[in-house]
């Protein structure tokens, strides 16, 4: 890896915080509310959202634990490294926080006081789709591999097997974002035909 490959990371980076300022700017513009810089002056969530979110980081890490410990089992037992690479890593932490956000959200507690349900599922809908154009756009040239080959040695014979590549980071923030944006949609679908029974009662 030259140093052609690090400075694409450094753009890439670059890149992905100016698309995400971009995404919280054009939300605000269609009337979301988006917190992009935390307050210390101002409170953004009430001491019942606080104990939840706890909760719900608890629930996080823990599900990342089980994640770690089932990727080494299936390679140590099995011998399958499939996800015993950085983007295996970054499905294991994206699905943790999936578990973090829905518990937060199923229990009124990931969106502040400062935000509003518009404004998340503009940016958030945004981020999912900028992944999926660069991960179709990456297929359709050819340019991206979901996985890579290694060659380990295993009994005196050396054997080649696949594991998840980092190209596939960006299909991974992808289903991560479409994820958290249908819980935020199912949440307030179920609350609206709550309050509409309770209308009718």
């Amino acid at each position: 890896m030259g140093l052609g490959y690090y400075i694409g990371i450094v753009v890439g980076i670059i890149a992905g915080l100016a698309s995400v300022a971009l995404l919280a700017t054009i939300a605000k513009k269609l009337g979301g509310k988006v917190t992009m810089v935390k307050s210390k002056k101002c409170e953004e969530y009430d001491e019942r959202q606080l104990v939840v979110r706890s909760k719900a980081f608890k629930y996080a890490f823990f599900t990342l634990m089980f994640y770690v410990v089932f990727v080494e089992l299936i390679n140590e037992l099995f011998e399958i490294p499939l996800l015993c690479s950085f983007g295996g890593t970054w499905i294991g932490v994206c699905i943790s926080i999936a578990v973090f956000v829905a518990y937060c959200v199923i229990n009124d507690a990931y969106i502040s006081m400062n935000e509003n349900k518009r404004g998340i599922l503009i940016l958030f809908g945004g981020i999912a789709l900028l992944n999926l154009v660069i991960t179709i756009a990456g297929v359709l040239h050819n340019e991206i591999e979901f996985t890579d080959k290694i060659q380990i040695m295993q009994d005196g014979v050396l054997k080649e097997h696949a594991i998840i590549s980092v190209q596939s980071a960006n299909l991974t923030c992808a289903v991560l974002f479409i994820i958290i944006c249908a819980t935020i949609i199912i949440k307030a679908l179920v609350e609206g035909k709550e309050d509409d029974s309770m209308d009718e009662e």
